[in-house]
């Protein structure tokens, strides 16, 4: 049973309205569209499974990352901005400065 079945079989054929076990198709209900071959799924579903474990560390990276306002208040702080963005960046803290 592969959880990417469904997905394999909608990218190679465009239907949407299929029955399935997981494993196969049981039903089609697409009669203008041909129905994938079990082969064409098996190889769709490899690339598939490779493509999510080769972009698997996006989400881990995302999730540990500290958020981008802080990321970015520290290169303000550090002086890494151009001098202009600087500048746009310190005028709305002058604006708005905090509120202690």
């Amino acid at each position: 049973m592969s959880r990417f079945f469904k997905q394999a079989v909608k990218n190679l054929s465009g239907c949407e309205y299929f029955g399935t076990d997981f494993k196969k198709i049981t039903d089609w209900w697409c009669d203008d569209i041909e129905q994938p071959s079990q082969e064409e799924i098996e190889t769709e579903i490899q690339r598939l499974e490779q493509e999510f474990i080769d972009n698997e560390y996006r989400g881990q990276r995302q999730n540990n990352y500290p958020p981008i306002g802080d990321q970015l208040d520290d290169l303000f702080k550090r002086g890494a901005f151009s001098e202009e963005m600087s500048a746009l960046i310190q005028a709305v803290k002058d604006t708005y400065p905090k509120s202690e």
